[in-house]
């Protein structure tokens, strides 16, 4: 549970030149995940969509959106930042209110390291979504992990130090134990310390490449779950993108 006090301090965040980055950063990534995705009329529901940072770029990439978040000030911010141009659903990701394969893809942006059920999550995610999902977590075998998720005083901690950070093996496990996935596909980002995240000439090599996902900050999973759901030319997707009509 986020206090009003942690999702204005997020917000703010996101609104600085280090968050405008990382976004930046993790939108390109999330792009050449899903770049073999069919798009058209194909639904797709963002899980623990928070303040709808992702819903506009998901909508961008020409999926139908539809976002969820169980807290009701996240939503309250998404609409504001989406123009309520999408349907959102105030819901427990452990009993989601849709039926069985009621969307064709989805994703869990930075979801289970701050749920004590992620198991539960990933079950519910499978139920409802049909053909693939996207997920993505914080690394605890990176340079970020030990500057932002290392508790080393009793002051009030951060949602980053109060989350759990997963390894990419442990990832595996979740992914293994509980979605039984045809295929899986992962690379990470970022896997300097945050004083290299800028973009200067030197450093943007550095944090424009796609590595392993054990090393980089913010691993993304692309997790397909039937055979046929993936297209064989690529479509790629950037913030310049132009939108799809509604």
């Amino acid at each position: 549970m986020w206090t009003k006090q942690e999702i204005l301090n997020y917000e703010k965040w996101l609104e600085s030149k280090q968050g405008n980055f990382i976004l930046k950063q993790e939108k390109r990534l999330l792009g050449h995940l899903i770049s073999s995705w069919p798009r058209r009329k194909q639904s797709f529901i963002d899980l623990g969509c928070g303040p709808g940072s992702f819903l506009n770029f998901f909508w961008r990439s020409g999926f139908e959106v539809h976002g969820v978040d169980k807290e009701p000030e996240m939503l309250k911010i998404a609409r504001k930042r989406t123009k309520n141009k999408f349907p959102l659903t105030l819901a427990d990701l452990t009993h989601l209110p849709f039926d069985d394969n009621e969307f064709d893809f989805g994703a869990l942006i930075l979801v289970l390291e701050f749920s004590p059920k992620p198991d539960l999550i990933l079950q519910e995610a499978k139920r409802v979504i049909k053909k693939g999902l996207l997920l993505a977590f914080l690394n605890k075998y990176s340079f970020y992990f030990l500057e932002k998720g290392i508790s080393r005083s009793h002051k009030p901690q951060s949602p980053l130090k109060k989350a759990h950070w997963f390894s990419w093996l442990e990832i595996k496990r979740l992914i293994a134990q509980n979605l039984k996935p045809e295929e899986i596909y992962a690379k990470s980002i970022l896997p300097l310390p945050t004083s290299c995240w800028k973009e200067t000439p030197f450093l943007k090599p550095f944090n424009n490449f796609f590595y392993p996902p054990i090393i980089g900050a913010f691993v993304g999973v692309r997790i397909e779950f039937l055979k046929t759901a993936t297209i064989s030319h690529p479509l790629l997707v950037s913030e310049n993108s132009p939108c799809p009509p509604i």
